[in-house]
C-alpha cells in the first residue's frame, strides 16, 4: 500500500509540474484555477470508469469497496491525469493569449474527447481486473 501511496503522489507532482508549465503566461490565480478543475474532472471521468468496471464485483464488505475504490481513482485519475491535463493546459494557454483560432480549437477538443473515449475504453477492462486481482488476493489471505 505504501508504494502505491508514494506512485500516486509523485504522479500528482509531475501532473501538477507538467501542467503549470504548460499553461505558461498565466497569472498565478488563475493557473489555479484551471489545475484544480482539470484535476477534478480527470478524477470524475476516473471515478465514472471505476463505476463502470465494477459490474458484477461483490466485495466482502463495504468498507473494502470504499478503500480500494479510493486508492484505484487516485493512482488511475493520475496517469489519467498525466495523459490529458498538461495537453488541455497547453490548449488554455493557447485560447487565453487568443493564439488559436475556432477551428484549430475544435480539432484540439475532438482529439482531447478521443483521447477520453479511448481511455475509458482501455481503462475499464484493467480496472475491472484489477478489482478482480485485488479481492482474490484479500480471500487468499482471509483463507490463511
Amino acid at each position: 500500500m505504501t508504494i502505491i501511496t508514494i506512485t500516486t503522489v509523485i504522479l500528482f507532482i509531475i501532473l501538477i509540474i507538467w501542467s503549470w508549465h504548460s499553461l505558461e503566461d498565466i497569472e498565478k490565480t488563475t493557473k489555479i484555477l484551471y489545475l484544480i478543475v482539470e484535476i477534478a474532472i480527470t478524477l470524475i471521468i476516473t471515478y465514472v470508469i471505476f463505476i463502470i468496471s465494477q459490474g458484477n464485483i461483490q466485495y466482502p464488505s463495504e468498507e473494502i469497496e470504499k478503500s480500494i475504490r479510493t486508492t484505484l481513482i487516485l493512482l488511475f485519475a493520475g496517469v489519467n491525469g498525466c495523459i490529458l491535463v498538461p495537453y488541455t493546459s497547453k490548449i488554455l494557454a493557447k485560447v487565453k493569449q487568443n493564439e488559436i483560432d475556432s477551428k484549430e480549437l475544435r480539432r484540439k477538443i475532438l482529439i482531447i474527447l478521443v483521447l477520453i473515449i479511448l481511455i475509458v475504453l482501455v481503462e475499464k477492462n484493467y480496472m475491472a481486473d484489477t478489482q478482480d486481482g485485488i479481492l482474490k488476493v484479500f480471500n487468499q489471505l482471509m483463507e490463511k
